[in-house]
């Protein structure tokens, strides 16, 4: 980990890659919402309401249509986001694998595919001839997406049974309410907090195997299907006899936090700043340094979070490096024997 972020803070080119990768894959949420101002439902409702209706009284075929195409709009741009985050994050794993300061020649290893686990191989058995270097592939960058989805499709489950069971406390409490006290979100989440902690801690878990398994990809030749799926399930199954990996993701997960909190309460202060100068007294003069504070605080904190994200990226693809060539060497010593 210190070795990791070492080279890291040497390197500013790999913040910028891990940067970019955050902020495509949906961090430019959390750094944007405090100098978003987003609409309240009354608003949506004001706005939107009076032509939905028209349109579900008048015609559900437009609102069907309508509905069919703004969720393939957003597929189709969250799949972009994706693929443009999968691209960064390949970029800085070549980078990182090629680091001397690292020492990670991790492209053997790490493209030591098909996985066969810890178990010993014939004797006569050839070993995986080594590719010469790690490449930098643009077109890989959907192989690299495909396994991200793949690790996440407990994910995508567990939301659905959440959602189930958010939905069923939620009617039990509209119809027959428990008790007076708080509000009915505040009882549908006591009623069922483990509809709410049940999705993040799948998610983390997901989150660490989709990036072994992209590490695990990344330097294979022409990755298809097939090297997808074994890179998953060895992905998966390194995560459960490694808890190194683990330890390694959520130091890097707990820094990424430590600079996103921050940054985000940082920025709620100085946009309040530049909100009361320009209400208060527009002509006093307040206005140019609040928004310069804004800026300044704004880019500092992204610098931040994209040391932190580099150095989780790199700490990972170490510690993904490490098990691949201790196995690489156990199958080399089975086959001399």
């Amino acid at each position: 980990m210190i070795a990791g972020l070492l080279a890291t803070l040497a390197h500013p080119r790999w913040w910028a890659l891990a940067l970019a990768a955050f902020l495509v894959r949906g961090g430019i949420l959390l750094v944007a919402v405090p100098i978003l101002a987003l609409p309240t439902v009354p608003d949506l409702s004001a706005l939107l309401g009076t032509t939905l209706a028209r349109l579900a009284l008048g015609h559900p075929e437009m609102l069907v249509a309508l509905g069919v195409a703004t969720g393939a709009g957003a597929l189709a741009l969250l799949l972009a986001a994706g693929t443009v985050g999968a691209w960064f994050e390949q970029a800085l794993i070549a980078q990182s694998l090629a680091d001397e300061d690292l020492d990670a020649d991790a492209a053997p290893a790490l493209a030591d595919a098909p996985d066969a686990g810890d178990a010993p191989v014939a004797p006569d058995a050839p070993v995986a001839p080594e590719p010469a270097a790690v490449r930098l592939p643009v077109a890989g960058a959907l192989p690299a997406l495909a396994a991200r989805l793949l690790a996440h499709v407990p994910t995508a489950i567990t939301l659905g049974w959440a959602g189930i069971r958010l939905g069923s406390v939620a009617t039990d409490e509209l119809l027959r309410p428990q008790g007076p006290g708080g509000t009915v979100f505040d009882r549908v989440v006591a009623g069922a907090p483990e509809a709410i902690v049940a999705p993040i801690v799948v998610w983390a878990l997901a989150e660490l195997v989709a990036g072994v398994a992209v590490r695990r990809i990344g330097a294979v030749s022409d990755p298809g299907i097939v090297a997808v799926i074994r890179g998953a399930a060895g992905a998966a199954a390194d995560v459960v006899r490694h808890p190194g990996l683990v330890v390694a993701w959520l130091i890097g997960t707990a820094a990424v936090l430590a600079t996103v909190l921050p940054t985000w309460l940082a920025t709620s202060v100085a946009f309040g700043r530049v909100r009361a100068a320009v209400v208060e007294d527009p002509s006093a003069g307040g206005i140019g340094p609040a928004l310069l504070s804004l800026v300044v605080t704004w880019i500092a904190g992204l610098g931040l979070v994209g040391l932190a994200t580099a150095w989780r990226s790199v700490a990972t693809t170490v510690a993904a490096e490490r098990i691949a060539r201790e196995r690489r060497e156990r199958r080399e010593r089975h086959a001399a024997d």
